[in-house]
């Protein structure tokens, strides 16, 4: 009898702790930093988002934003290195360097832009009356 009490009693300890959450072992600490500024300044949000597309069969990548249209047209090893992601990006770079800069910007016109890619006109639709050519 005392071996039945005693198998009831290791069968319940063992099913209670198999059945008790594990004791995690991760340390949690509360950081708490008090900041004491006497001027709080309200800067303005800035975004710019541009989308690049390239169309492969005029070889123009288009630089969309909000306001305006940017294509630019890549040469023999470009549309090479378009492919890639490093190469893809250089020319990205390469066409927001030319935006900000003080270089040339030829407007075109949607028509313009449809006779070179249907594609291209199709995504700079929208801001038709702001196309331009970077090279």
């Amino acid at each position: 009898m005392f071996c039945l009490i005693l198998a009831v009693g290791l069968v319940s300890c063992v099913s209670a702790a198999s059945t008790r959450p594990p004791h995690s072992t991760h340390h949690h600490a509360t950081h708490v930093t008090h900041h004491h500024a006497t001027h709080v300044t309200h800067e303005a949000v800035e975004t710019e988002y541009f989308s690049f597309y390239y169309d492969p069969t005029s070889h123009y990548i288009a630089a969309k934003s909000k306001h305006a249209c940017y294509l630019y047209q890549t040469n023999a090893q470009e549309q090479i290195d378009v492919h890639t992601s490093h190469g893809l990006h250089t020319i990205e770079t390469t066409m927001l360097n030319l935006i900000d800069s003080d270089s040339a910007k030829v407007t075109m016109s949607s028509s313009d832009l449809h006779h070179v890619s249907t594609r291209l006109s199709h995504l700079c639709g929208s801001v038709s009356s702001h196309i331009f050519k970077l090279n």
